[in-house]
């Protein structure tokens, strides 16, 4: 076995190999810490290790790999939600999350949905830990109607509220029936929304706003004394009925809306 000398102490070459080793966990601990807690593995090549070592203290428990190319000292020292705002800084929250985070449905969501570029790779959602459900959208729509809140210790962008409305009903078919109704109503009670916000978002993303109106007795009511029309005329249209085109014109100037964002024309012989 060799051995090395040092300040007149004789040392095996193992126990020289391990200091060694030490010195460059020490290392990589200290730039993750530096960093955020949570970073990359083309972060990590900044540091000019070797990434088998890397591997090795992956294997050998030292580091914590959260998902491919992502690293951690000890996974336990983070939330979900910090999880979240560190491996998907440019995600936006939808959906079920989003209507949690505005108190809109008391029952908090298991796993995040976030809306990202549909340009982004399927691969960056393959982890364990926590379930993410990505939800695409073309890059110029995912700005529009964008705040930030505080979540997890830090900011995350998350769809204002009458965005999130219009992806609620673009994506009714992948929610809960409950959870989107409970959504939908607390969304309506609520006195900051802003309606003209809602139709401009419901335009640029082909939702038809009369779902918001006549799904399950949502309000009709109050439809009917706004647009001074009858309940029969809009038992009408919820059924797909003939209404006339001056019932039409009441309701998008109650709701200063076009027609094209209550209806949509269904050529002859169409199934």
């Amino acid at each position: 076995m060799r051995r090395e000398r040092r300040n007149g102490v004789i040392m095996s070459e193992s126990y020289a190999v391990n200091e060694k080793r030490e010195l460059i966990l020490q290392k990589v601990k200290e730039f993750i810490v530096a960093h955020g807690g949570i970073v990359k593995k083309n972060q990590l090549e900044e540091l000019h290790i070797d990434y088998r070592r890397i591997l090795d203290f992956v294997e050998k428990g030292d580091l914590i790999r959260i998902k491919s190319g992502y690293y951690t000292i000890r996974i336990g020292d983070y939330s979900e939600d910090e999880l979240i705002v560190k491996l998907f800084p440019d995600a936006v929250l939808t959906m079920e999350c989003a209507l949690y985070a505005y108190g809109y449905i008391k029952r908090k969501p298991y796993g995040y949905q976030i809306a990202v570029d549909k340009n982004t790779s399927k691969s960056r959602f393959k982890l364990e830990f926590p379930q993410v459900t990505p939800f695409y959208a073309e890059p110029e729509t995912l700005q529009s109607g964008v705040d930030r809140i505080d979540f997890g210790n830090a900011k995350m962008q998350i769809f204002d509220k009458d965005r999130l409305i219009c992806e609620c009903l673009k994506y009714e078919d992948k929610m809960e029936r409950a959870v989107f109704q409970e959504g939908v109503l607390s969304y309506i009670k609520d006195e900051k929304k802003n309606i003209a916000n809602l139709m401009k978002y419901a335009r640029e993303r082909r939702v038809k706003l009369w779902k918001l109106l006549i799904n399950k007795d949502m309000k009709k009511k109050d439809l009917c004394e706004k647009a001074g029309i009858s309940p029969a005329s809009v038992t009408k249209m919820g059924r797909n009925g003939h209404v006339t085109t001056e019932i039409l014109l009441k309701i998008c100037t109650a709701l200063d809306c076009r027609v094209e964002d209550i209806m949509e024309i269904i050529p002859d012989g169409s199934t």
